[in-house]
């Protein structure tokens, strides 16, 4: 079985969520916590809920329309005939021709592994409806009225009639195969520990029967049992050994057993006393190793399992059990990254309404493949409306911190990432080709991400320097006016603040004592700025042009004999928070910047 699509119309946080078309294989749905992805899993319950959406102007009980799930199923003709056996009763199945009134040959022609229907149907609540006025199973488009009477009659069935008249029920056995072929896992605590014995071979839907079924594959399928024990042990090692053992007459329960003693059944734990993801990873392993083609539903897997066991479970699922399908929510970049998606969509909420864009496969591989080269994470990527890539880790904090403080209207879905070597955009060599890394992220990830944007130090660059690299991203590229962000950071009594607040025991350091020292450093060649100073530490040519992150680091260093220390990417906005609370007005060149920066964010 499988899910070709879903939409969802008056869902939970979804009006119309538009067509989600899944294949085989894995399939992510990823988004930020509330998007609205587990609200797309929550409809693959078997007892799906009638959850009307609601909306500014729709909200009263009367006023709302009912939940409908749109689908399309795949489904094999062999699937049809077991769940006919298995559901008991009658049907009436169209055909393309008049069918062979042996049951024998009608099974090799209709109901074979090798045939494939794919039911097109709305569910409300639990109830299946066809769609459109072709056979509801969707094989053999404009074929004759003719159908089949199967009755099923185990460990057979028979044909009662063949009918020329256009009867069609095999719509009805869609809540049959959508119980039993679809397992859903989330985050809960599910209590399967312990359960009545029978004789059960496959799991339920809800993984309530996992001990019995533990039970018979022990007795009866011991190397897959073995196979079972040793795939949850890689993925957590500190479950050693499972074992599914009679309590009573009447229950059998699962024990756990933390270490590879297991001589005594008192020195191990069940399985409803065990974390979260033990008792999930077993149930998943279970269902897809005791089924075939089924629909795995898991959402935000990244939840229960620590990463490194995010990974291994993956990667079994992946290579091991490719014959299935999954369908994963997920907000984790492992997950993405790990999971080797064939389809993705991302799920993002605006207000009341959530919306999915789907991302193409070629593109999915290549999100990977950048975020590997940039060094960034693939899901703030997938977070972003807009992305502006920034020099590096401090100005990733510190131009956040500001533009809250100036109260900037910041664009929703902003992501502010910094890049991996900007001295790759500087140097002439290699510039086009850094460039063009981050012109592929922007196309992409387009519809997700609406704009890239691009700020740098200004180093040593000429103006005409400045103007060519932003011609040639563009109009994309901003600037610092100043070298770099610590320019705006040589305060003498910001600076005497942050010492004394660093190294308490010590005698308190003087404002003036910190503006002798960074005189007698400011016109040494080694800090670039010895063509510009004039002898004031006011003066912008000289601001725009030292090295300000090394002399403040010497200066801090020097005046308390090496006790505090300035690292740049970690101390800077401190040292910031001190300018704006003493001499707030040294910011204003810095305060521009940031509010064109942000007009070009939002231009583009």
């Amino acid at each position: 079985m499988r899910i070709d699509s879903v939409r969802l119309v008056s869902f939970g946080p979804f009006a119309d969520s538009g067509e989600l078309v899944f294949v085989g294989g894995m399939n992510l749905l990823v988004g930020q916590n509330n998007s609205g992805k587990s609200a797309v899993l929550k409809s693959f319950k078997a007892d799906a809920l009638n959850w009307p959406h609601r909306s500014l102007t729709k909200f009263r009980e009367i006023d709302l329309e009912p939940s409908v799930q749109w689908l399309r199923v795949r489904v094999s003709g062999a699937e049809i005939r077991d769940a006919l056996l298995a559901k008991g009763g009658e049907i009436h199945f169209p055909t393309e021709h008049r069918p062979d009134t042996e049951i024998a040959d009608f099974e090799a022609k209709y109901l074979s592994s090798e045939q494939t229907y794919i039911f097109q149907c709305t569910r409300r609540h639990s109830e299946f409806n066809k769609v459109g006025a072709e056979p509801s199973h969707g094989g053999f488009p404009g074929a004759t009225s003719w159908s089949a009477h199967l009755r099923a009659a185990r460990p057979s069935f028979s044909i009662a009639q063949v009918n020329n008249e256009q009867l069609d029920t095999a719509i009805e056995l869609m809540a049959h195969l959508w119980t039993h072929n679809i397992f859903r896992f989330d985050a809960e605590r599910l209590s399967i520990g312990r359960c009545t014995q029978d004789e059960t071979e496959n799991l339920r839907a809800n993984a309530s029967n996992l001990p019995a079924v533990l039970q018979r594959m022990q007795g009866r399928q011991p190397g897959l049992f073995a196979k079972l024990e040793a795939r949850v042990r890689e993925v957590i090692p500190s479950v050693h050994g499972i074992r599914a053992t009679p309590v009573n007459s009447s229950e059998v329960e699962i024990v756990v057993w933390p270490t590879s003693h297991m001589d005594r059944q008192e020195h191990g734990f069940s399985l409803n006393e065990s974390g979260t993801g033990v008792a999930q990873v077993i149930a998943i392993l279970t269902a897809v190793m005791t089924r075939e083609q089924s629909v795995i539903v898991i959402d935000e897997i990244n939840s229960f399992l620590h990463p490194a066991a995010v990974k291994a479970l993956l990667r079994i699922l992946v290579s091991e059990f490719q014959g299935h399908q999954y369908i994963l929510s997920t907000h984790s970049a492992e997950v993405i990254s790990s999971s080797n998606a064939a389809t993705l969509h991302v799920v993002k909420r605006d207000g009341f309404d959530s919306a999915c864009s789907p991302v193409s496969a070629d593109n999915v591989s290549e999100l990977r493949e950048l975020s590997d080269l940039l060094g960034i994470s693939i899901g703030d990527i997938f977070a972003a409306d807009r992305v502006l890539w920034v020099e590096g880790r401090t100005e990733e904090i510190c131009f956040p911190f500001l533009m809250n403080h100036w109260d900037f209207k910041i664009p929703r879905g902003l992501i502010i990432s910094p890049v991996v070597a900007t001295g790759d955009f500087a140097g002439k060599k290699n510039f086009e080709l850094v460039l063009s890394v981050y012109n592929r992220l922007s196309t992409v990830t387009l519809p997700l991400v609406r704009s890239v944007t691009f700020s740098f130090d200004r180093e040593e660059l000429t103006d005409n320097e400045l103007i060519d690299l932003n011609r040639r991203a563009n109009g994309r590229m901003r600037f610092l006016p100043r070298r770099h962000l610590e320019c705006y950071l040589v305060d003498a009594s910001a600076i005497a603040a942050f010492i004394n607040n660093r190294d308490a025991d010590n005698a308190t350091i003087e404002a003036e004592a910190v503006e002798r020292e960074l005189l007698s450093r400011a016109a040494k060649s080694k800090y670039h700025g010895k063509a510009q100073w004039k002898g004031e530490l006011s003066d912008e040519n000289w601001l725009a042009a030292v090295d300000a992150a090394n002399l403040i680091k010497d200066t801090i260093a020097s005046l308390t004999e090496n006790r505090v220390t300035f690292a740049k990417t970690s101390e800077s906005l401190e040292l910031l928070e001190r300018v704006l609370e003493l001499n707030p007005s040294a910011l204003t060149e810095l305060r521009d910047y940031l509010q064109e920066l942000l007009e070009l964010v939002i231009a583009h």
